[in-house]
């Protein structure tokens, strides 16, 4: 659990090294929040709020139901349906925030604790077609089937081993360091892909959101665009095209 007192915006880098059918490698500089939901409404500060437009939001919108509906509640009915019915008590929610109103997150995850202890991870995964999946991941079990298409160059097949950073405590600098979360990506026991995200955490003050935004001023777009980037030098480079659905097909 993030035990730094408002410390919820954190600077950090995206990395991707994907092994076969040929290497490639990316790293990104980012920043991105990570709050207890419990907390929500104590984000509007400055330049960022909470379900209405700034320079930098949050919106409930984007995320579970995707209606705007509890996000809380939405957890705990994924955690029921994965079997895990313990006593839930905070939510830790790591996920990029809008750049004047527009977010898309690859990936967001939903820490979710009993007391102190980490009881299972949700990772919240969307693709570029507008298709998503959430992987319930509890503390123990990280190995999961794939089951949404991410990457049109890898086919739906294959397994995901996820690996999290239980807590954030502070460093002898006051922040925090490392990688807070890590994805592999095996097929026929070959890993072929891994991709992490640290960060350091940040004091949650407006003057700290302003100067991250005039570093990062079009994040969430340029995420977008690196992601197709990516993939054109993808192409370039011969890896074979699987399409949207996972099914080898021509451009």
């Amino acid at each position: 659990m993030n035990k730094l007192m408002n410390k919820w915006l954190f600077i950090g880098k995206v990395f991707h090294h994907r092994f076969a059918p040929r290497e490639h490698r990316l790293t990104n500089r980012v920043f991105f929040i990570r709050f207890p939901l419990s907390r929500l409404a104590e984000l509007n500060t400055g330049i960022f709020s909470v379900d209405r437009w700034n320079i930098l939001s949050f919106h409930r919108i984007d995320h579970g139901m995707r209606d705007g509906s509890d996000l809380l509640l939405w957890a705990k009915k994924q955690l029921t349906k994965a079997g895990l019915d313990t006593q839930l008590t905070e939510i830790e929610l790591q996920t990029f925030p809008r750049v004047l109103g527009y977010v898309f997150n690859p990936v967001s995850f939903w820490f979710c604790y009993s007391g102190n202890s980490l009881i299972a991870t949700i990772a919240e995964v969307n693709n570029t077609f507008g298709a998503s999946h959430s992987y319930v991941i509890p503390q123990g079990d990280l190995l999961h089937k794939k089951i949404l298409h991410v990457s049109p160059f890898f086919k739906i097949e294959g397994e995901y081993k996820f690996a999290f950073a239980n807590n954030v405590n502070s460093s002898s600098t006051g922040n925090s360091t490392g990688n807070l979360a890590s994805i592999e990506y095996f097929l026929d026991g070959k890993k072929m892909l891994v991709a992490n995200i640290n960060g350091q955490a940040q004091d949650w003050t407006a003057a700290a959101l302003l100067k991250v935004w005039l570093t990062h001023p079009l994040l969430t777009f340029m995420i977008v665009f690196y992601i197709h980037w990516h993939a054109l030098i993808l192409y370039l480079k011969g890896i074979p095209f699987s399409g949207k659905n996972g099914i080898k097909e021509g451009l």
